[in-house]
């Protein structure tokens, strides 16, 4: 009886473990995400900003 009980415990514990890392991939996939749009909103700001700066950020 107690060997069966620690073997689910150790499989919920796997279970939880796999979920976790599930979540942690999709968080960096958001992160990621984020950081892309955030760069097009900077090159789209860029491309706003008259073209003698644009040149200058560029050589910067």
């Amino acid at each position: 009886m107690n060997l069966l009980f620690l073997q689910v415990k150790q499989h919920m514990l796997m279970f939880l473990l796999h979920h976790l890392k599930i979540l942690q991939g999709f968080l960096h996939l958001k992160h990621l995400m984020l950081l892309m749009y955030n760069n097009n909103y900077r090159k789209d700001l860029i491309q706003h900003i008259p073209k003698q700066t644009n040149l200058l950020s560029l050589n910067m």
